[in-house]
């Protein structure tokens, strides 16, 4: 019986075991996004794949993740980590903080309104359009390969502003800049 007992147990655990490894990007302290969330807190956030969520007012203690065809839309966040989006259909920030960086790659749009960052703002290769105004960036903005439009204006970037091969060249102007505004964005910077 306690042979038994225990082949049970062993199959009822790779059973779970492999539930869980079939999705490899959720942690066990994730909090699954599917619509929205208010202001509370969490350790972190994962929107996955073809999910639309909001947070509004909720404090994020590590990062957010949006996977495939997802879409975050954020006012008012607080986020310790970083905010993370791979082939996401739209990131939308707006009165935000982030502790760490904001990524977007290989997705559709990006808008960052009126946050800080305390780390870089990377937006490559997406295909939406690319939008960051009245933002703080700790360290470096970097826009590079997208081909919906890239507009930044107003920021204050403390190191560089820098990206190339944005189709259609971007737009916008008003920014100060601690380092070098280069390459596609020479002249966005005020003096």
């Amino acid at each position: 019986m306690r042979k038994q007992f225990l082949a049970l147990a062993t199959t009822a655990g790779a059973v779970a075991l492999t539930g869980l490894t079939a999705t490899p990007a959720l942690a066990a302290d994730d909090v699954v996004c599917t619509g929205p969330i208010g202001a509370i807190e969490v350790t972190s956030v994962l929107v996955p794949e073809e999910a639309d969520c909001s947070l509004e007012g909720t404090r994020v203690l590590g990062d957010v993740r949006v996977l495939e065809d997802a879409s975050l839309d954020a006012d008012g966040i607080s986020v310790r980590g970083s905010v993370q989006a791979q082939r996401a259909e739209s990131v939308d920030i707006s009165d935000s903080f982030v502790r760490s960086l904001v990524q977007v790659q290989e997705g559709g749009s990006l808008t960052l309104t009126g946050s800080e960052v305390g780390a870089d703002v990377q937006a490559t290769k997406n295909d939406g359009a690319v939008r960051v105004t009245g933002t703080s960036v700790g360290n470096s903005l970097q826009a590079s390969e997208n081909t919906g439009g890239v507009e930044v204006t107003g920021n204050t970037i403390r190191v560089n502003l820098t990206g190339q091969d944005n189709r259609p060249a971007p737009v916008g102007g008003g920014n100060v800049v601690g380092g070098d505004d280069q390459k596609q964005f020479e002249g966005f910077a005020v003096s």
